[in-house]
This record gives C-alpha cells, sequence and structure tokens, in this order.
C-alpha cells in the first residue's frame, strides 16, 4: 500500500487563492450596490426636480392657470404670486418708433386706471428697465395672460418692455407717491391695469416761449 503524502504549502496557497476570489467577488457586488444607490439618487433627484415646482419668491398665491392633472409645457404659467414684499413695479409697453427716445432713469407719470386721475392725478416712477429688443406676442402673453389686451399693445408692431420703479411715500396708504394728493386709501394691486407717461424731455417754459416769440416777430 503506497503512502499519501500532503503538501502543507500547496493547500495553504490554494485556501488563499478562494479566499481571494471570494473578496473580489464581494468586492465587485459592493461596488455594484453603490452604482446601484447612487442610480437611485439620481433618478429621485430628477423625478423631483420634474413634479416639485418651487419659486424664487415668498408670497400669496392668487390666481391658479392651470388645472390639477392637466399637462402642461414649458413656459407655461402655472400661477401667480403676490410677494409679502408688497414692492409694485409698473410693466408698460411701448411702440417700435419709440423704443430710441426712452432712457433708463426718466420720469414716468403711471395712472391706475381704477382711480380717478382727476381726483388723486399720478404715481411718480423712474425707468428702471428698457429692453433691447422688441418682445414677443408669448412673452407678453406669460407676463399678461390677457390676449386681448396683448393683441391691443401690438397694435402698432411688437413693442418694447419698459420696467418702471414707483416711487415710494411711506406716508401715503398705498405707499406710493401721488403726483395731486395723498392717493385713493387703497393698496395697488398685481395685475392692475395702468397709463403711463415717460417724460422724454423736460424745459423750462421760458424756453418754449422765447423760439415761439421769435418765429412771431419774423426773427
Amino acid at each position: 500500500m503506497e503512502a499519501v503524502h500532503w503538501d502543507d504549502s500547496q493547500l495553504d496557497i490554494s485556501l488563499s487563492a478562494s479566499e481571494f476570489s471570494k473578496r473580489t467577488q464581494l468586492l465587485e457586488t459592493w461596488n455594484q450596490v453603490l452604482m446601484a444607490r447612487a442610480s437611485l439618487a439620481d433618478a429621485q433627484l430628477q423625478y423631483d426636480q420634474a413634479s416639485k415646482i418651487i419659486s424664487d419668491y415668498t408670497g400669496i398665491v392668487i390666481e391658479i392657470s392651470a388645472l390639477p392633472g392637466s399637462f402642461v409645457n414649458a413656459g407655461i404659467p402655472l400661477i401667480t404670486i403676490e410677494t409679502l414684499e408688497k414692492t409694485v413695479e409698473a410693466l408698460i409697453f411701448i411702440p417700435p418708433n419709440m423704443a430710441d427716445e426712452i432712457d433708463k432713469g426718466m420720469k414716468v407719470e403711471i395712472i391706475p386706471t381704477t382711480f380717478h386721475v382727476e381726483e388723486y392725478g399720478f404715481i411718480k416712477g423712474k425707468v428702471s428697465f428698457v429692453s433691447h429688443f422688441p418682445v414677443t406676442s408669448s412673452s407678453m402673453m406669460s407676463l399678461l395672460d390677457n390676449a386681448r389686451l396683448v393683441e391691443m399693445l401690438s397694435a402698432y408692431g411688437a413693442p418694447y418692455r419698459v420696467d418702471v420703479e414707483l416711487t415710494k411715500d411711506s406716508s401715503t396708504f398705498s405707499g406710493y407717491q401721488w403726483s395731486s394728493s395723498s392717493g385713493p386709501q387703497h393698496k395697488l394691486s398685481t395685475g392692475t391695469i395702468c397709463i403711463g407717461n415717460v417724460i422724454a424731455r423736460e424745459q423750462p417754459p421760458i424756453t418754449l416761449v422765447m423760439p415761439f416769440m421769435k418765429k412771431l416777430i419774423g426773427i
């Protein structure tokens, strides 16, 4: 009968290789788990971004333009928010042939159509922004949400947008400075339709009278 001899060194090498293979498979599995977790987190983030709309402003929702469950395209207004800061700006649209005459800082007379100009006058303001290019009808719709109003404002061609900063006055109820009185006992609200007059040039009355006099006497 032949004797059997065990080679301990070969047995140790075999066991070490088996253990190494198991650990390698375990590491690969763990890497797959980590990749799956990362993919799940990315998918969750994309879902949150696509399903939640977060406003950049703090305020009160005063109008909802889309019904719950309805499909909307990108860029379509969903809600209208009135900010808690109560800072109201006037947004006016001017015909394209007048755009070159309007500059930032010019005085503006804002007349809300909800109040009598004979009684309260106008709100004082100044131009804070003038668009460099005409605004499109879709852009106006996103701001005004009134197709009839967009059509009226575009009657003389694609208009230019002018933002007006209203002059504040803490002594009036509205919080803004009026030309001929302390203004009405009402706050200005978002969506109020106004008439805007931009003062492109101011001259003392004497400079207007003198050219007329020269023309009259033939000088």
